[in-house]
């Protein structure tokens, strides 16, 4: 109800244009509105402008009306947009900026309405979104703000994407105005380690430490450029020209999560002292500002937006108009056809007749090909399949087998490799069974066996995408998991005869050893060893107890690299993962990393041939995404981002590589991007050196990526280093008696040798 009053106010304010818009703005200001005229080219370039009030922000706008509570404007929301932007100190550009468009009488636009005449919104405002996300959408998203406070305000929420989720930073808005005295920058510079300390351990505010300070260091930056220019938000809207972008998406995926102009704001910020100002932190930014109108056209919001920001797009019209003149160039083609008919039909007839008998000549060449090689399988088939054909999971990292939770979600791509040889249903025949059980070398469990080890199913540890994941005892007291195939999952079926046939072959200490599979009674089960310590993803990213230290996530990464080097140099043929994650590493007892789910692995190849599309978003080589050739190298940039993953503790799907590029730009930028977990527990120089190294495995060139092998060695180097300075630092420590008896023990064996050796020469 109180969004369909503010609309009335808006509608009659615009179809109120019997007087022109400089006459509307003289009556105002003789009617008591209070604000202070503003600078010509300021009125010209924002008709509606913002205004900070005491106690909240709203939405204002020009009413010729005699309610003195209202006082020319209109509150909206927590904002408040005066016909007067306040007078900055910042003199009017020399050039001639964008004219003022005057007051328009908006139409019914029939897209903005859909059937059951409920108005339109952006395609992710669906019934389920959480109704503050719809006002703060219907209210506050995309309009202009040229308030210097809101604008601080609104980076320092954007900058809060790190942490938290926008529906979250909404809630509580109020909490962190309260915190940061409504983001005035003079009050917000001041602030020292008492304040910090208060705001951080305030378990409201869910802050981390380093994110106060960075919020501090921006309001001290934002001083700086208040002196320089007059005000931020000359600052920030000189970039756009003094007005706002107007795009024109039609569906969500199309609206970017970066954009060029972003990436120049954020340089630019970046250079003069400001921290967590990625290109798709600002470009978030841009959006809750206005500086960009990311509305689809379809949205009811969009024309709103365009509208206070002094620009009118009628797109309805636009598209009518367009209609019209595909209409008008369809119908003169239609002339032009029907006029060159008569001559065109000999034409045709000569190319309707040369082009069946060229696809009679290429459908008997394949044919005859087609059979050749169905007689060459016949003579040398095998039960081998082919396991080139299988297609990302649809919901991502809950591939453990342990009782881990999924927090991120894989991508879905139909591109396939080469038909498998034999198809999925007629591969498992009683015919197969016993060939594969001999070929594979994995001993084969019936479903009484399986059924007994779990408890009848009851000893549940999780949910992954291949299907449930059991913990169970064998007949020899050996502790296991098992995972189920769900019975529909017929892309599972396939991943299974892949992990099957591979883990038959390969057997490393740091790859998850297959004890065993079932095929019975129509269900597909893989028994692996079990993994106490679930998988390196729920470790990183829950909030439990265990945590991982620095020489902890140390180890952790030289144990994945063993395994991977092992795949890529050990096995023959060597084998590419397609699928490393922080999800598919798993942890035993003793915190000792093992590569798990083979499922999308592949056997490396040379023949030039382009690879189906498969692994997960965050993880995947964008040069294998652009060019779908499979290396070895694709691998190596997955391992970099789990490098990342163990320094920093952010996600992949949380702009991770946004906080490493732009952590890259200065010589101590690891230190602030830092897992708050390890902070003053590590030793930074090492942190620096495996950061260098995860920057190589993630270059842009795969060509200029190192090789596992590479990367193994220099993960150990930092490995001895560690080991090294522990050594004298427990020597430094006083264990001098230790040290005496080592060094008395090496001795003694010395000269033992020494004398066998002179023994032996008699």
């Amino acid at each position: 109800m109180f969004k369909e009053k503010v609309r009335k106010h808006v509608f009659d304010h615009r179809n109120n244009n019997n007087s022109s818009f400089r006459e509307k703005e003289k009556q105002n200001h003789q009617g008591g509105g209070g604000y202070l005229p503003s600078p010509k080219h300021l009125r010209r370039v924002y008709p509606i402008g913002i205004e900070r009030s005491t106690s909240s922000f709203s939405l204002s706008s020009s009413l010729n009306s005699n309610d003195s509570s209202l006082k020319g404007s209109i509150i909206l929301g927590d904002w408040k947009i005066p016909v007067r932007r306040h007078e900055l100190s910042r003199p009017p550009p020399p050039q001639k900026l964008v004219k003022s468009v005057p007051n328009v009488v908006p139409r019914q636009l029939s897209h903005n309405v859909s059937g059951d005449g409920s108005l339109t919104r952006c395609h992710w405002i669906t019934k389920t979104t959480d109704e503050v996300y719809v006002v703060y959408h219907d209210e506050s998203w995309g309009v202009p703000v040229y308030d210097d406070f809101q604008l601080f305000e609104l980076l320092a929420l954007s900058g809060m994407l790190m942490y938290h989720f926008w529906i979250e930073i909404i809630k509580r808005k109020d909490l962190y105005r309260e915190a940061f005295s409504n983001f005035d920058p003079h009050i917000v510079a001041k602030m020292g380690e008492k304040e910090i300390k208060e705001i951080s351990s305030n378990k409201a505010l869910m802050l981390d430490d380093s994110l106060v300070r960075c919020i501090i260091d921006n309001a001290n930056s934002i001083l700086k450029i208040i002196m320089e220019y007059g005000s931020f938000s000359d600052y920030l809207w000189g970039y756009m020209n003094y007005k706002p972008m107007i795009s024109r998406y039609r569906h969500a995926k199309s609206v970017p999560l970066r954009s060029p102009k972003a990436e120049v704001i954020s340089r630019n910020l970046v250079r003069r002292g400001f921290r967590f100002v990625g290109p798709v932190i600002i470009h978030s930014f841009m959006e809750a500002a206005g500086m960009t109108n990311d509305h689809l056209i379809d949205c009811f919001r969009f024309n709103e937006c365009a509208r206070l920001a002094g620009v009118d797009h009628d797109y309805e019209e636009e598209s009518e108009n367009e209609g019209i003149r595909n209409r008008r160039c369809s119908h003169l083609v239609s002339i032009i056809q029907q006029m060159a008919a008569p001559a065109g039909l000999v034409v045709i007839g000569i190319s309707v007749g040369v082009a069946i008998g060229l696809l009679l000549a290429v459908c008997s060449f394949f044919g005859l090909r087609w059979y050749r090689k169905r007689s060459h399988l016949r003579q040398h088939s095998t039960a081998r399949s082919s396991v080139s054909s299988l297609p990302i999971r649809t919901n991502g990292l809950g591939a453990s087998i342990d009782s881990s939770a999924s927090i991120s979600s894989s991508i879905s791509v139909n591109i396939s490799d080469m038909p498998a040889a034999i198809t999925p249903r007629s591969w498992w025949n009683h015919q197969n069974k016993d060939a594969f059980a001999s070929n594979s070398g994995i001993p084969r469990y019936s479903y009484k066996d399986i059924q007994k080890a779990t408890q009848n199913f009851t000893t549940i540890l999780g949910q992954g995408s291949f299907g449930p994941v059991y913990k169970a005892t064998m007949a020899t007291n050996e502790v296991v998991a098992v995972k189920v195939l769900a019975s529909n999952s017929k892309q599972g079926e396939k991943e299974f005869q892949t992990e099957v046939l591979l883990l038959g072959r390969l057997h490393h200490r740091n790859l998850v050893n297959l004890v065993g599979y079932c095929v019975d009674k129509g269900q597909h089960m893989l028994i692996y060893q079990y993994m106490s310590n679930g998988s390196l993803e729920s470790l990183l990213y829950s909030e439990g107890e265990k945590v991982l230290s620095w020489e902890q996530r140390l180890q952790v990464a030289l144990d994945i690299s063993h395994g991977i080097e092992y795949l890529h140099e050990g096995a023959v043929p060597p084998v590419i993962h397609r699928d490393l994650k922080s999800g598919n590493i798993l942890l035993d007892r003793s915190m000792g990393a093992k590569v798990a789910d083979f499922g999308l692995s592949k056997e490396e190849v040379f023949d030039g041939r382009k690879s189906g599309l498969k692994g997960t978003y965050g993880y995947m080589d964008p040069d294998y995404i652009s060019s779908s050739r499979l290396t070895k190298k694709s691998d190596v940039y997955s391992f970099g981002i789990i490098i990342f993953e163990l320094i920093t503790g952010i996600h992949p799907q949380q702009n991770l590589l946004e906080y490493v590029n732009l952590a890259g730009m200065s010589s101590d930028g690891v230190d602030e991007i830092l897992d708050k977990h390890i902070v003053g527990k590590c030793n930074i120089e090492e942190v620096r050196l495996l950061a260098s190294i995860g920057h190589k495995c993630i270059h842009k060139t795969p060509r200029r990526r190192p090789s596992i092998a590479d990367v193994s060695q220099a993960i150990s180097r930092i490995k001895r280093r560690h080991l090294t300075k522990e050594d004298t630092m427990s020597f430094a420590g006083g264990d001098v008696h230790e040290v005496l008896r080592r060094i008395e023990n090496q001795q003694v064996e010395l000269s033992s040798l020494t004398s066998i050796k002179e023994r032996v020469q008699a």
